[in-house]
């Protein structure tokens, strides 16, 4: 699903999700939802030149490290 919004520029429709990956709709406007908003954090903090394409959404980074 990451993949598919991710490649669509978020324009797909959770509709066309569920068609796609045979899940209830409501489950994939749910999750369409997330991934936006992560596409979204993910483009104001990084530069132009730092993107690592759709997988990099999956991963959060931690911008500085603990101090146990």
């Amino acid at each position: 699903m990451i993949f598919l919004v991710y490649s669509s520029k978020g324009s797909i429709s959770s509709h066309k999700l569920s068609e796609i990956l045979e899940i209830r709709q409501s489950t994939c406007w749910a999750y369409n939802t997330k991934i936006k908003k992560a596409m979204r954090e993910k483009r104001k903090t990084e530069t132009q030149k730092e993107d690592e394409g759709w997988d990099s959404i999956l991963i959060e980074r931690k911008l500085s490290p603990e101090i146990s």
